[in-house]
Formats: C-alpha cells, sequence, structure tokens
C-alpha cells in the first residue's frame, strides 16, 4: 500500500468536554489541514472516511512511515483509534501548536487486475476471452449474458486462480447466438464472497446471418426471387401455427402471412410478387422460441 497526500478530505473537531462541534475544515492541495484560534480545551479530531478518488481506502492507526520531509518524528500514518474511529484527546494551551495529528488513506489493490475482455463470433457461438495482470484471493468469474443490455443472466462459471502474479488467460464460448445484439460481463468474486463487475462486451450478428436461424434444416428459395417464394422446414413435434412477417431494410412490416405446419416435412407457398424490387427480410416464428430470419433479394420479373 502507498501514503497518499490527499485534497479534499473533510476533517472535524470536537471539544471533548460536551462532545460539541467546534470547527470543520478539508485538506488543501498538499494533504494539510489547520484549526485556528481554538480557546484553551480538551479536543478530538474525526476524519471524514469517504473521498471520491477510486481506490483509496480509509485506515485507522497504522505505521508506514513519516508523514512528511519536515516531521519525521511522526510515524504514525493515522492517529484514529480503532475502537472510537476518533483521535485520542489532546490538550491545547496558549501557544501551543499541534503538528502531528493525522489521519490516513491508502491505496489498495484491487483483488482482480483486469488485462483485457473481448469477445466476437465464431460458427453461431460467441467466443470470450479475457486476462488478469495480477490476481489476489480469485475464486471464479460468473459470466453473464443479456439480449437488451439491461437484464443479465448467468450462463456460465469459470474457476479463477486464486493469488497470482503471473498473467493469466480465460475463455468461454456460448455456444448458440439467437438474437442480433448479445451483451456479456464478468462478475468476479473473491474467496470472501466480494465480487465486481467488469465492463460490458458486445457480440452482434449481421441481420441476414444464418445464426440467427432457429429452426434447423429449414430453407427459403428460390432466392433471389420473382416474388414466388417456397418455405420447407422439417417438424419434429406436434402441429404448430407458423408466422411469416416480411419488413424492409428500415424494419417496416410489408407483408404478413399465417400458416399451419404439421408434424414432418412442410412446403409453404407465398407470393410476393407485389412488392417492389429490393432486399427484404423474412422472419418466421412458431412456438415459444423458434424463430429464423432470412434476407430476401425481389428482383424484376424481366
Amino acid at each position: 500500500m502507498t501514503e497518499l497526500l490527499l485534497e479534499g478530505v473533510t476533517v472535524y473537531v470536537y471539544r471533548t468536554s460536551d462532545d460539541m462541534l467546534i470547527g470543520t475544515t478539508t485538506t488543501n492541495i498538499n494533504g494539510f489541514y489547520e484549526f485556528l484560534e481554538l480557546d484553551p480545551e480538551d479536543y478530538y479530531i474525526v476524519f471524514d472516511e469517504t473521498t471520491n478518488v477510486a481506490g483509496l481506502v480509509f485506515v485507522s492507526s497504522t505505521v508506514y512511515e513519516a508523514n512528511s520531509s519536515t516531521d519525521i518524528t511522526d510515524k504514525l500514518d493515522s492517529d484514529i483509534s480503532n475502537d472510537t474511529q476518533r483521535t485520542p484527546d489532546f490538550t491545547l494551551v496558549f501557544g501551543d501548536v499541534k503538528r502531528d495529528i493525522d489521519g490516513g488513506f491508502v491505496t489498495e489493490p484491487l483483488p482482480v487486475e483486469m488485462s483485457y475482455f473481448e469477445g466476437f463470433e465464431k460458427d453461431c457461438s460467441a467466443q470470450l476471452n479475457w486476462g488478469t495482470a495480477t490476481e489476489d484471493g480469485n475464486d471464479y468469474f460468473i459470466v453473464e449474458k443479456s439480449i437488451n443490455g439491461i437484464d443479465y443472466v448467468q450462463i456460465g462459471e469459470v474457476d479463477g486462480a486464486g493469488t497470482t502474479a503471473e498473467a493469466q488467460h480465460y475463455y468461454f464460448i456460448d455456444e448458440r447466438l439467437r438474437d442480433e445484439f448479445n451483451y456479456y460481463r464478468l462478475k468476479q468474486v473473491d474467496f470472501d464472497g466480494a465480487f465486481e463487475y467488469s465492463d460490458v462486451v458486445t457480440v452482434r450478428l449481421d441481420r441476414d446471418s444464418k445464426c440467427l436461424n432457429d429452426l434447423g434444416d429449414a430453407f427459403i428459395f428460390p432466392n433471389p426471387t420473382k416474388g414466388d417464394v417456397r418455405f420447407e422446414v422439417e417438424l419434429d413435434g406436434d402441429a404448430e401455427s407458423v408466422k411469416f412477417q416480411l419488413t424492409d431494410v428500415l424494419g417496416r412490416l410489408v407483408a404478413e402471412e399465417v400458416h399451419d405446419l404439421k408434424e414432418g416435412y412442410n412446403m409453404i407457398e407465398m407470393d410476393f410478387g407485389k412488392m417492389s424490387v429490393g432486399t427484404y427480410f423474412l422472419n418466421v416464428s412458431y412456438g415459444a422460441r423458434n424463430n429464423a430470419r432470412f434476407k430476401i433479394v425481389i428482383i424484376d420479373e424481366d
């Protein structure tokens, strides 16, 4: 841990006899504070333990090194009592000056220093890679996923390396991508149960990606087409109703049809001949979680 001179810490002085707050100030750019013209009394000091500087923790009575180059006799970096969370009482007399009543903030190393976290699509799976520069008490990582960037669920867990100063490298594979946007984050958990989250990485699929097809061996043909489209699929379970929604490149719905599927082989014919020449997306869905998206190009009949 490293001792710092910290600006902006709030300091309070109380009168011992009645615990009355006598004055408030803040530390300057050099980490010093002062109270002037105090009456001869017994007092104690309280330091605000909060700070806006990340990675700092407040310490009680701890010895590190001399507080300043001008005062090498006081080697106690914090005069705060571990029991009362304040300094011991001290007495001021006329002309007295106290220069050795200190509070302490020190840098606290993070349990895990992440060096990178990245993700990309490979064979309709999300490949997540991350690494650490150092680890201190790292138990494991929880891999979390969201499809809206807000609500996350756990999809896996990877053991950490415990405590090590050597670089570590990890990976996790999300086997099946079914959504255009896929958000991932890591929840790093220590042996004592403390945890913190990583940044979020996004794995995005192209709108016409074959990975968005969740119907297995389903086919659309011919493609490009002059308007007539055939849809083929093999249904293993009970009969279902299937919905076809044709959207343009801006996502606007331009046609919609509903057909019945039977168990086994199905072939459905649709006529989109009235559509203008261009690129469209045919969204197919049935059941709770079966969906597919096909890119269709409609060409001129001539």
